[in-house]
């Protein structure tokens, strides 16, 4: 069986897509529970899952030196999934923010005639 650096260095240097849907084959029930535990939801969880394997994807390069992968995993989801969960809540907030300012002005607009 080959370990997870390997895999990694087949996706670097040789462009394996096969060598990493074994890595996500391998990985991917484990990232997907630490990010519906960590984000909240199965939507949620699903993003991250997609955001964590892009991202290992990409960073496949340093990565491949590592004994395993399996850390980089679970710290990266977790920060996946906060920086998710972040962004909603900004997003909802500026929703609120939007609604409420224009709910005033209709308001306002209404007593003004």
């Amino acid at each position: 069986m080959t370990n997870d650096s390997d895999l990694l260095r087949q996706y670097v240097e040789s462009a394996s897509e096969a060598a990493f849907a074994e890595l996500v084959r391998r990985h991917v029930d484990f990232v997907y529970g630490v990010a519906l535990r960590h984000a909240g939801g199965t939507h949620r969880a699903e993003d991250v899952v997609q955001l964590v394997f892009v991202d290992l994807a990409r960073k496949a390069g340093a990565l491949s030196r590592r004994p395993d992968v399996v850390g980089w995993l679970y710290t990266s989801t977790r920060y996946a999934s906060a920086k998710l969960v972040r962004a909603e809540v900004r997003r909802e907030l500026r929703e609120r923010a939007a609604h409420i300012t224009s709910s005033s002005g209709r308001c306002h607009d209404r007593t003004a005639t």
